[in-house]
């Protein structure tokens, strides 16, 4: 048994009734109090975890941020690659149309073929092709050629048939060389079968001189000059060309009555 100490009321409080807590352990260390208390002790005094719950609200703003840019990239991708349309959009592109081989692109926007015209009678002509010379004319198979005559004159009747070939008016190399580094103007003087209206193309092939490009023409029972202008680059050309006809290019068979085709030259 222990021996009972008694404290003096007026002096210090013996030592040995509140033992050192460094007398629990070896000298030099002090101890543990347990995970739990030192736990309880951190969070009391405002640690770790206040930190953590104090960092929260600012991760899930950067988070919450990130998502919707992600979002907004996503659509706006889908949208210009056409895996999502806007409302009222078919997602429909328009394509152009894919020309055949009588289609025609016309020069004007209204879609309109090129009515005759009046032939300048001041200008210096050079024949390109006359009736009394029929044999500058190629027609394929498929088509017709043929010099008729009546009270208008002499002429050529060309047809092209159903299959729509075209027939060619030989260009001599000499008169090419004539229209070389000039503007040309070619005149056409023709008119449809009588009874009978048709739209016919016209098409170029001058060799190294290029070509005029494809016209279109609207024809009725009475004659008339269709004129069309070329700027010639300068320039030898190797060979003779050619002036092709479509007579009718919707294919229906219609005829043509070619009279007269000419040229002349402007600086």
């Amino acid at each position: 048994m222990m021996p009972t100490v008694e404290a003096d009321p007026n002096g210090p409080v013996p030592r040995s009734l509140f033992p050192d807590l460094d007398d629990f352990g070896p000298p030099g260390t002090k101890p543990s109090i347990g995970p739990e208390a030192e736990a309880a002790v951190i969070t009391a005094a405002g640690g770790p975890n206040v930190r953590r719950e104090r960092r929260r609200p600012f991760a899930a703003m950067f988070l919450a941020a990130t998502l919707v840019g992600a979002v907004g990239i996503g659509i706006w991708w889908a949208v210009s690659t056409g895996l999502f349309r806007l409302p009222g959009d078919d997602g429909s592109v328009p394509n152009p149309p894919i020309a055949g081989e009588e289609d025609f692109i016309p020069e004007d926007e209204n879609n309109a073929p090129q009515m005759p015209g009046e032939a300048d009678a001041e200008r210096a002509w050079v024949t390109v092709f006359s009736p009394a010379d029929p044999t500058v004319v190629n027609a394929p198979a498929g088509t017709s050629a043929e010099v008729i005559e009546d009270d208008s004159g002499e002429f050529i009747r060309i047809r092209s048939g159903g299959s729509g070939s075209w027939v060619l008016f030989d260009v001599g190399q000499g008169v090419l060389e004539q229209l070389a580094g000039k503007v040309a103007t070619f005149d056409i003087v023709a008119r449809s079968e009588e009874g009978a209206e048709t739209q016919f193309a016209v098409e170029c092939n001058f060799g190294d001189l290029g070509d005029c490009g494809r016209k279109r023409y609207a024809a009725v029972p009475s004659k008339g000059d269709f004129l069309f202008e070329v700027t010639m680059p300068a320039g030898r050309p190797g060979a003779a060309g050619t002036i092709g006809i479509n007579t009718d290019i919707t294919n229906a068979g219609k005829a043509l009555d070619v009279y007269e085709i000419r040229v002349s030259t402007s600086q």
